[in-house]
């Protein structure tokens, strides 16, 4: 499935239950979108959590990271100026690989190349990019 198939796939899922509910806080849906281009992260259902308002930091940086590993997938925690959401993410991935994509949504895979610092995830783009060749593998 190309990449334009697979987001027009996710933004129909929105009606049907793959990415469910309708409130995002503003930066999620953008991210999600990137998400769903990696065929390595194997997304098959997003599952949000009421929106927050939190005090404190109110930082106009949007940020995602990995809160901890569930059965069948992740908790994510997404953040910008006073709103804080709670995001479900299935998936069979490993984590690493989870935060490899994340990372290269939000863009800090790009920054850190740019400055020539270790990736944050600790994956290197041959790494991940040797997981499409073992899916690749075992399809045939």
């Amino acid at each position: 499935m190309s990449g334009a198939t697979k987001l027009r796939h996710v933004i129909s899922t929105l009606r049907t239950g793959k990415v469910t509910g309708s409130s995002y806080i503003q930066g999620v849906m953008p991210v999600l979108q990137q998400l769903i281009r990696f065929d390595q992260l194997k997304l098959s259902k997003v599952i949000p959590a009421r929106a927050h308002p939190v005090s404190g930091s109110h930082s106009k940086r949007f940020r995602m990271r990995i809160l901890g590993e569930e059965p069948n997938g992740y908790r994510v925690i997404a953040k910008r100026e006073s709103k804080i959401q709670e995001l479900f993410l299935v998936t069979p991935v490993d984590q690493k690989v989870l935060q490899y994509c994340l990372d290269e949504a939000m863009g800090l895979n790009h920054i850190a190349r740019l400055q020539g610092f270790e990736l944050p995830s600790g994956m290197t783009d041959e790494e991940f990019a040797s997981l499409d060749d073992t899916n690749a593998a075992s399809k045939e």
